[in-house]
């Protein structure tokens, strides 16, 4: 007896007049049971093997490329020297780029120092091991505590590395521990600035991001590889219209190489109305005939124009080098949005340090890194600042004549009553 014949039988008796009908109604039945499985079997190996779109990521200062799920987007901080963000983050994970000096330590004792904190980002007794990752020596940073998603890597540079003044002989990534092995398995450490990069286009934009909502000023930062490393940018309404025009030098260290580039753009005073769509064009000018070439087109929408206040901020000039430490200290202008504590603004801009531009100019700070505001009253006409941060250099706290100068000037700029 047939299979579906059988499997009709067993429900109908065939005695039954119309025993005919329904042993047909039970067989379409059945295939279209086996017709619909096939089917959501067909689609849900379709599914499984569907590729997750995915972005790169280029750091030329510490020398890393990596992919990462290109729904992900760029953090506001941590920023490098030069703007770039170092984190991105979305649904479901995320990751941070980083180095360290390490001078006089082993890969493990690194990987044990980055947990020892009362935070321990890792969890209690994280799994240390060794491993080969992008080619060179390194250890893995694994949680072994329920609910503790957070894992790492340090992988050790062919040849340290010169970021700014400092040498770091580690990169440090830090992730989301399911996103591990995509992350480490892209991971590749440059040893100069083209090489295994040169299929990327000549100019990447990661802030802001693509659809951002933004609010005016916003910044601005990517990697160019581009003529005298200058990179052109402008805003156009919806109409097409220019808006603001301007232009920002790449940090890179030799012609034809890859730099970071940031900026600031204020739409303060631009013919631009709150809610329209607007389109930021990053490009570079062709030597050749000044065609705009290597475009990149990020389409956006403005949420609010804050008002702006200029405000100096003083930093040290190479250009003055030789005189006194305080003369060293030279005014520079930035424009924060209106806001009633303008004096804990204009120290926030400070302890920013200088631009890419001007450290290329030859400005500089002598405030030591990652200070930050603790208190700021201005109290029957004396100014008083307190910053935190590590400063601590075999138990002194060594605060230059440039810093002083610095920090002095500011606080007469904030509370110009009292000098």
């Amino acid at each position: 007896m047939e299979p579906l014949k059988a499997l009709a039988d067993n429900f109908v008796d065939p005695s039954v007049k119309h025993h005919k009908h329904a042993w047909y109604a039970w067989t379409g039945a059945a295939l279209a049971l086996l017709a619909v499985a096939s089917g959501l079997y067909f689609f849900g190996k379709v599914a499984e093997y569907k590729p997750e779109a995915r972005a790169v990521y280029f750091n030329p200062s510490l020398k890393a490329i990596l992919t990462y799920p290109s729904a992900w987007l760029p953090a506001p901080e941590p920023l490098d020297g030069d703007g770039l963000p170092r984190r991105f983050e979305g649904n479901g994970g995320w990751f941070e780029i980083g180095a360290t000096s390490g001078d006089g330590v082993i890969l493990t004792e690194i990987a044990a120092s980055l947990n020892s904190s009362t935070s321990l980002p890792f969890g209690q007794n994280p799994k240390i091991t060794t491993a080969q990752i992008a080619g060179q020596p390194g250890v893995l940073i694994q949680p072994t505590q329920p609910g503790v998603r957070q894992a790492a890597a340090v992988v050790t540079y062919p040849q340290p590395i010169q970021a700014g003044l400092t040498s770091y002989r580690f990169l440090i990534l830090k992730m989301e521990v399911s996103h591990m092995t995509s992350l480490l398995n892209s991971l590749r450490l440059v040893e100069n600035s083209t090489g295994e990069v040169q299929g990327l286009p000549n100019i990447m934009v990661y802030l802001p991001p693509q659809r951002a909502v933004i609010s005016s000023p916003f910044s601005v930062s990517g990697i160019a590889r581009v003529f005298e490393n200058n990179v052109s940018l402008k805003v156009l309404n919806t109409k097409g219209q220019s808006i603001w025009t301007g232009f920002v030098a790449a940090n890179a260290p030799d012609v034809g190489t890859w730099g970071g580039f940031s900026t600031t753009i204020d739409l303060a005073g631009a013919e631009v109305a709150v809610g329209e769509r607007l389109e930021l064009q990053v490009y570079q000018s062709s030597a050749k005939d000044g065609s705009e070439i290597d475009k990149v087109k990020v389409p956006l929408q403005l949420q609010a124009i804050q008002p702006t206040k200029v405000v100096e901020v003083y930093f040290g000039s190479m250009a003055s080098a030789g005189e006194d430490e305080c003369l060293k200290a030279m005014p520079l202008e930035r424009h924060v949005p209106e806001t009633n504590a303008l004096a804990r603004a204009a120290v926030a801009e400070l302890l920013k340090g200088p631009t890419l531009q001007e450290r290329q100019a030859g400005y500089f700070t002598s405030l030591p890194p990652d200070v930050t505001i603790n208190r700021l009253a201005i109290t029957d006409g004396v100014t008083e600042v307190d910053l935190v941060g590590r400063c601590l250099v075999s138990g002194r706290c060594l605060v230059s004549d440039g810093a002083w100068c610095q920090a002095c000037k500011l606080a007469f700029l904030a509370n110009p009553s009292r000098s």
